[in-house]
């Protein structure tokens, strides 16, 4: 496909790259996602533009399939050079409310106060959600999109498809022409997404929210994707499946470690995962739990119990049927 070119992009401050996409057309070029906001990452991306003959302000647009840095962070400097950034109608708001309140960075750390996380993380994690905020410069995207809805940008038509999960607009594109679907971070081929309760989510299942993104990529059939992080998704409806299985087990597995007795997000996490060893790694592992349990309170199989305003998650006893006897 020679329309299409993936540009790798480092990561400053974190493990590996991210993918985005520059797409070439006879009336210009569109690039999907953007990098994080970091010198070296803008000196990077100018540097393969010009390998097509490109500079960033020579694009027509840039489409951002969710808000997180790695994605968007660069969506400010795309504007300084004249390019119109897209982006959600949810995330759009997720993101105004993401820049509107750098003090809840720390109330992010604790879980929102309300599940009993040890003091200490306040530091430790709060540190590094202020150093995503480094990587992220505040901006406005000049237009939203929502479900169903085409982009028509280098000489191709793109179907924006809702994906909410891993962010609460997170958006899938879908080539109509050769069904190639570009996928940011809804599924990955090598690793699993990473689901989790934040600030900005619209609901509280979260998890529920994903499972049915999975199940619309999965009724798509048979797609080559291009993923936001990792190789090539051979086949994202398969892909998609198995996605949907591992994260039917885990929640099983969170299901069968409640029990009569309330248990707070980091209990249930500690019997899942043992002690991890950073507080960041701790409050991953607990933060994906919450997804869980939420994701149980909502199907009815959990019931949550708020005691001295820290939230404390039992199993859900269905009554049984009276027996009626003839």
């Amino acid at each position: 496909m020679d329309w299409l070119s993936p540009i790798p992009l480092s990561m400053p401050g974190m493990l590996g790259t991210v993918a985005c996409y520059l797409l070439r057309g006879p009336d210009g070029a569109v690039l999907i996602d953007t990098g994080m906001n970091d010198a070296s990452v803008v000196t990077l991306l100018t540097r393969c533009l010009k390998e097509y003959g490109l500079v960033p302000s020579s694009l027509q647009a840039v489409i951002c399939t969710h808000y997180h840095c790695d994605h968007a962070g660069l969506g400010a400097f795309f504007q300084s050079q004249g390019v119109p950034v897209i982006m959600s109608e949810v995330d759009a708001r997720a993101l105004t409310a993401y820049f509107s309140h750098p003090d809840r960075d720390f109330e992010r750390a604790l879980l929102y106060g309300a599940h009993g996380v040890p003091d200490h993380f306040r530091q430790a994690v709060g540190d590094t959600f202020a150093y995503l905020r480094s990587q992220h410069a505040p901006f406005v995207p000049d237009r939203t999109v929502k479900d169903g809805q085409s982009l028509c940008f280098a000489g191709r038509t793109l179907e924006v498809i809702a994906t909410p999960g891993h962010t609460p607009g997170h958006i899938c594109l879908l080539d109509k022409e050769t069904g190639v679907l570009f996928a940011g971070d809804h599924i990955l081929e090598d690793a699993t997404v990473y689901v989790s309760l934040s600030l900005e989510d619209v609901c509280d299942d979260v998890l529920g929210a994903y499972l049915a993104s999975l199940a619309r990529i999965a009724a798509l059939g048979p797609r080559q994707g291009f993923a936001g992080h990792g190789p090539l998704i051979a086949d994202t409806s398969r892909r998609a499946d198995q996605v949907a299985r591992y994260h039917g087990a885990r929640v099983k597995r969170v299901a069968d470690c409640l029990s009569d007795r309330p248990m707070g997000c980091l209990d249930v996490s500690r019997s899942l995962f043992g002690d991890k060893r950073s507080p960041l790694a701790r409050w991953l592992a607990a933060a994906h739990t919450l997804s869980c349990l939420e994701h149980l309170v909502a199907r009815g199989e959990a019931r949550m119990e708020v005691e001295d305003g820290q939230r404390r998650y039992r199993q859900q006893r269905h009554p049984v049927a009276p027996v009626t006897l003839s």
